[in-house]
């Protein structure tokens, strides 16, 4: 399906024979993705609260104004430090690349993402340091980390000791505590394994949007709603979500 909307600043018409054509014309749209035009008041907001163009490549500035808003604005709601909070055991340095102990009051990400169906065997043994073979999912949220100024990365592969089942039970028993305490949640749902890389961070880039200009009108492509892919992914199957 093909569709071209007006902005929201521009009167459409609706249909007085079927009152919610117009509602149901809409989502269908979202689920295919349609061409966006822009004019007006809408055409000025572009950069600011007015849709917005999908980059190939992610906007990094942009996340890290939207997760120090979440810590400063949204003090009861997304705080990390409520009561019965749970710190991990274990987090990843992102900067050494070691293995540590959870270093007290330091802020932290938790990696949400698929293990697949293979299982390595050095994913099951203590190690200091991460191991040469690191699947890219993984090495795509270190850079996550990194670019949003937070060294440490909580991923439940290398963080939970596999070969210690009083302390790995332990830790899996309060995982949805070591999400909740976590400054954000890198939510990993594409592909189905954890080889597939995070798109738009490094090599595997974004579908993005195009834009173009044709006389005083701007048209750009808007993506399906994430939402139905999260839906359909294999992430959202996975039993620690």
């Amino acid at each position: 399906m093909f569709g071209v909307l007006p902005s929201k600043g521009v009167e459409s018409p609706r249909s007085n024979t079927v009152p919610y054509l117009h509602d149901r014309l809409f989502e269908s749209l979202t689920r295919s993705g349609y061409i966006r035009a822009l004019q007006g008041p809408a055409r000025a907001n572009l950069r600011s609260l007015g849709p917005k163009i999908v980059r190939k490549m992610v906007d990094w500035k942009f996340i890290r104004t939207c997760v120090e808003e979440c810590a400063f604005e949204h003090t009861v709601t997304c705080r990390t430090d409520f009561p019965g909070a749970y710190r991990p055991l274990k987090v990843i340095d992102c900067r050494s690349r070691k293995v540590v102990d959870f270093p007290h009051g330091v802020r932290y990400l938790a990696l949400s993402y698929v293990w697949g169906a293979e299982q390595s065997a050095e994913s099951i043994i203590n190690q200091e340091m991460l191991p040469d073979s690191v699947p890219k999912t993984i090495l795509d949220a270190i850079e996550v980390t990194l670019k949003l100024d937070i060294q440490y990365l909580w991923v439940d592969r290398y963080c939970i000791p596999q070969d210690q089942e009083a302390v790995k039970h332990r830790e899996i028993r309060h995982m949805d505590l070591i999400y909740r305490g976590a400054a954000a949640t890198i939510v990993a749902c594409a592909g189905t394994s954890p080889w597939y890389g995070l798109p738009g961070v490094s090599s595997r880039l974004r579908s993005g949007s195009n834009r173009v200009q044709i006389g005083d009108q701007v048209l750009f492509s808007v993506p399906s709603d994430p939402r139905f892919e999260i839906e359909a992914s294999t992430w959202m199957s996975h039993g620690w979500t």
